[in-house]
């Protein structure tokens, strides 16, 4: 999965590299910790549930 951050133009900005494990199926964007950056939590083929939490520049923090 890639994330990427929208410019005002109507583009994508280069992103950093996030690794989600194995090949999600379902996700979800929101701000689950409530800090106001977006999150990312999904959910692979194993039944388990992954949260990234961003960290406010653009990158995600693995909470697993």
């Amino acid at each position: 999965m890639w994330i990427g951050l929208g410019t005002a133009g109507g583009g994508f900005l280069a992103t950093p590299d996030c690794y989600f494990h194995y090949s999600p199926i379902d996700a979800a964007v929101g701000t689950f910790d409530d800090d106001g950056t977006v999150d990312v939590a999904f959910t692979n083929a194993f039944d388990q549930l992954h949260l990234f939490l961003g960290d406010g520049a653009g990158g995600f923090v693995d909470r697993d």
